[in-house]
């Protein structure tokens, strides 16, 4: 991960948790560059798109929002919160 500690690694869970305790602080755009960075470093991972589909959602994005929950939904088709909010969003439009 960085070219100076080659031992330093970022995991997803924990990524999450750092970019929903900026949330809790009311730092959406802080929030927002870290769950994005989520995805990037774990394109499969169907939790990371979850979460970043719900600051979307969050910040008023309703585009965005449904984008990123469709590909959690795409990655986990059992992802009921992902179903769920797609259903809302898509009732809003």
């Amino acid at each position: 991960m960085s070219k100076k500690n080659k031992a330093f690694h970022l995991n997803e869970r924990e990524l999450n948790g750092w970019g929903y305790a900026l949330m809790g602080q009311k730092r959406a755009k802080d929030a927002l560059e870290i769950f994005k960075l989520n995805v990037h470093l774990y394109p499969q991972s169907a939790n990371a798109f979850d979460s970043l589909g719900e600051i979307y959602g969050e910040m008023g994005n309703t585009e965005l929002a449904l984008k990123n929950y469709e590909q959690s939904l795409k990655l986990n088709p059992l992802n009921k919160n992902a179903d769920q909010q797609i259903r809302k969003l898509k009732l809003k439009n």
